[in-house]
């Protein structure tokens, strides 16, 4: 659909780059990236108070992109 249309990506030598144009998709890759930090952290012992750190910078980026396109 229209997020899959949206995707960009270009390489050069052994490098490569994936991105997209499309907001929505742009946001659910944020978000998914700081889930994994999240999970990768409590993985390897955080302490809860580091996890809720981690959770609570999610959600703050989360509010400041939205804010940023309203």
């Amino acid at each position: 659909g229209e997020m899959r249309a949206s995707i960009e990506w270009n390489a050069e030598g052994n490098e490569g780059y994936v991105g997209s144009n499309n907001d929505r998709a742009v946001f659910r890759d944020d978000t998914f990236r700081a889930i994994q930090r999240v999970r990768k952290a409590i993985s390897e012992g955080a302490s809860t108070a580091n996890a809720e750190r981690l959770l609570l910078a999610a959600i703050s980026a989360a509010r400041n992109w939205i804010k940023a396109r309203t």
